[in-house]
């Protein structure tokens, strides 16, 4: 059912999360980019430990 979203205020098929999918979408991405910038720290403290080991 069209409607309009009320993130975008477009009218689109808003999904069961109350976004359509565009903004489901972008919010998807937020999180998985948001979750790999933590990568290089969690990186770094694994090295760490790897040196100081001398594994």
């Amino acid at each position: 059912m069209m409607d309009k979203c009320p993130k975008c205020g477009e009218e689109k098929y808003v999904t069961m999360w109350g976004l359509c999918f565009d903004c489901v979408h972008k919010r998807m991405l937020a999180d998985f980019l948001k979750d790999f910038d933590e990568l290089p720290d969690i990186w770094e403290d694994l090295k760490s430990k790897h040196l100081e080991d001398g594994t």
